[in-house]
């Protein structure tokens, strides 16, 4: 046989395989055919069903961070729900929906608009595609071990959250019983400082010193503003009266006495004593601003607050303070606000009312009192006022002699002499009034 054509018949033997045929061996399908039916639906069950649970993963894994989510954000009501036993009660679930209602309906609405329109902007046949697409990549994450990792990872964390939510609850109410306490403070503080004061001598009370011509000639001053001498008040009424009657008409008689009717009621002066003129002189000069009252003085400074807050602390449990030091203190914090006051008070004039402690000295013939305009500084401007003897009763004599070094608490109504100047810190009052 030549050589070329047993070369040919071992290439076809070899490519055909040894032991059959090559037509045989050519025909022969690598598998059976009866078999790729069954593998393919097996296949595909299985793929549904990784795919279904991949979403149940995502469901569960959406339910646990919505808790998790809610017990950080509102721990009260979940407390309630998880520890007060509210999971039972119809009305704390209707006041969460109420709540979710009112502040997430129309944010929740206005995305699932968004997403319908953005669904109905692509064509026809892309639509349930994108979804499918969408949901394959959402559930992508949770084939698998990676999704029980992820759900375990969350349900750990949503465990921890509920197990110290008591804890935080403590911790909440304390910092809002805390934070409450601030605000009511402060709005105690601001209402002292908008409202207005009580008018002076809004309750009865008795004088140590009155200057009776003092407050006649300054009631005498104001006196139309305070009395009316006479007020008439006419009331007219007619049922037969028309809109062209003339003042001719009533006078001549057309009208009778029943058609119109007059009333005049007149207010008289009552005699009033000094006390009262002085109550209703004070009450005049407040409300239109004229009187100057001074009480304590209110820094606005918040470090002054803190500081007269941790002394009276100090002295309610008798712990001795060194005055000297807190003066140079409150000296340092309030040193504009000190030389505010003294340029005030060096062009001072007018009327004073100056209520708080006064200190008392005695000379032969006279008490004088002084007050500081500012408490615990070093050099604050001080009010003075002297009162002569002989015109004091005996009982308040008695008194302001047996005074040492207790201050004496008075209201004292004055005008303005001397303000202060380079060489006095003083300002000195004419009394009108005390007590």
């Amino acid at each position: 046989m030549p050589t070329g054509l047993l070369w040919h018949n071992a290439a076809m033997t070899s490519e055909h395989g040894e032991t059959g045929s090559g037509e045989t061996s050519g025909t022969q399908p690598p598998e059976p055919e009866s078999e790729r039916p069954g593998q393919a639906a097996s296949q595909h069950r299985d793929g549904s069903g990784a795919e279904r649970g991949a979403a149940w993963r995502l469901a569960t894994f959406g339910v646990l961070l919505y808790l998790l989510i809610g017990s950080i954000l509102y721990p009260e009501w979940w407390y309630g729900f998880a520890f007060k036993g509210k999971i039972l009660s119809p009305r704390y679930w209707a006041n969460g929906f109420s709540y979710l209602g009112r502040y997430y309906a129309l944010p929740t609405l206005g995305l699932v608009i968004v997403v319908v329109c953005v669904f109905i902007a692509l064509p026809r046949a892309q639509r349930i595609n994108r979804a499918k697409q969408l949901l394959r990549t959402a559930t992508l994450a949770f084939h698998g071990v990676n999704g029980a990792i992820l759900i375990g990872l969350l349900g750990s964390l949503l465990i921890v959250s509920f197990a110290s939510m008591p804890d935080r609850e403590v911790r909440e109410a304390k910092m809002l019983s805390s934070i409450e306490g601030d605000v009511r403070q402060y709005l105690d503080t601001l209402k002292a400082k908008l409202e207005p004061q009580k008018p002076p001598l809004s309750q009865p009370t008795s004088f140590i010193y009155l200057s009776n011509e003092t407050v006649t000639s300054l009631y005498s001053q104001y006196e139309d503003e305070l009395v009316p001498s006479k007020v008439v008040e006419e009331q007219s009424n007619s049922n037969s009266a028309k809109a062209g009657v003339s003042v001719q008409q009533v006078v001549s008689g057309e009208l009778s006495k029943s058609d119109l009717q007059k009333k005049t009621a007149e207010y008289r002066e009552t005699q009033r004593s000094p006390e009262r003129k002085l109550k209703e002189l004070l009450a005049y000069l407040y409300k239109s601003g004229t009187l100057r009252r001074f009480g304590d003085f209110k820094s606005d400074s918040s470090d002054v607050k803190s500081l007269d807050d941790a002394t009276n602390v100090l002295q309610s449990h008798a712990i001795s303070i060194d005055r000297s030091a807190l003066r140079r203190v409150r000296d340092r914090i309030m040193g504009e606000e000190l030389t505010r006051l003294r340029a005030d008070l060096r062009s001072t004039r007018g009327l004073f009312l100056i209520e708080g402690d006064w200190r008392v000295t005695t000379t032969n013939e006279a008490y004088v009192l002084t007050r500081p305009f500012v408490s615990d500084v070093t050099d604050s401007p001080v009010c003075e006022v002297k009162f002569p003897k002989v015109t004091l009763k005996p009982q308040t004599r008695e008194v302001l002699d047996s005074l040492r070094t207790e201050p004496l608490r008075l209201a004292i109504f004055g005008n303005v002499l001397v303000g202060i100047s380079d060489s006095s810190s003083a300002v000195r009052l004419d009394p009108v009034a005390a007590y």
